[in-house]
């Protein structure tokens, strides 16, 4: 019988997916959407900020690039 072994052997399971997402994404991701994707996350910035709240909480933050925009344009 073939011995079981978990699917991540390490004991930070997320660790290996997150560090598996080529550290090209962002420049990939301009050159996919034709830098399109620079005024969409500005007007999703400015969107945030309307009312000037005093906290925005970025879930799922991905490299950071909207949360470093928020954190500039604030």
């Amino acid at each position: 019988m073939p011995e079981h072994r978990p699917v991540f052997p390490t004991k930070k399971p997320l660790h290996r997916i997150f560090t598996a997402i080529p550290g090209r994404y962002d420049l990939i991701n301009h050159v996919i959407t034709l830098g399109m994707d620079t005024g969409w996350r500005k007007q999703a910035a400015l969107a945030c900020l309307e009312g000037r709240p005093g906290r925005i909480l970025d879930l799922c933050c991905g490299t950071g690039d909207l949360s470093l925009l928020l954190a500039k344009l604030a």
